[in-house]
């Protein structure tokens, strides 16, 4: 009589092998979640900067000042890009170029040395009124520091230490 067999797993190896898949999840879970907080940061830095560089241009190309303005205290509640086609320092109907969301949950965005910390303007010339940094943090990862110069251009780097 031959012996046959059925070519399946056993119940312990597949045991073993859910073990396995178990103990390289728990491992693999942080540094993912490391990975998708990095990323974000690093999106909303270039957010950030491409908002800054539309302004630059808009006002070089329009010949006339534009101004990028914090939704509320700070940048991290969103920010305003707009032309103050009446010189009336406020935003009118027909005035906003673009408007960008509030960042995400437990990201902040905060300018310092800046004559005004919730708002830059850049000139026709595309200078800024006025030079500074702009800290962008998630608690516990590393963020990034924003500098914009009086001349206008904005550069991105990362924080020298983890944000608090």
């Amino acid at each position: 009589m031959k012996k046959t067999s059925t070519g399946g797993f056993t119940l312990i190896e597949m045991m073993i092998t859910i073990a396995i898949a178990g103990v390289l999840l728990a491992i693999a879970v942080p540094s993912f979640r490391d990975l998708i907080i990095n990323n974000s940061i690093s999106t909303q830095a270039n957010d950030f900067i491409s908002g800054l560089a539309l302004a630059r241009s808009e006002a070089i190309k329009r010949g006339t000042s534009v101004r990028v303005t914090a939704a509320g205290a700070d940048f991290g509640s969103g920010w305003t890009i707009w032309v103050d086609a009446n010189a009336n320092a406020a935003i009118d109907a027909g005035e906003a170029l673009r408007e960008h969301e509030a960042l995400k949950t437990g990201f902040a965005l905060v300018g310092s040395g800046f004559t005004n910390n919730a708002e830059i303007q850049y000139r026709s010339t595309g200078t800024s009124d006025s030079s500074g940094v702009f800290t962008l943090c998630y608690s516990g990862y590393t963020g990034r520091l924003i500098s914009v110069s009086l001349t206008g251009r904005a550069s991105v780097a990362k924080t020298a230490s983890v944000c608090p």
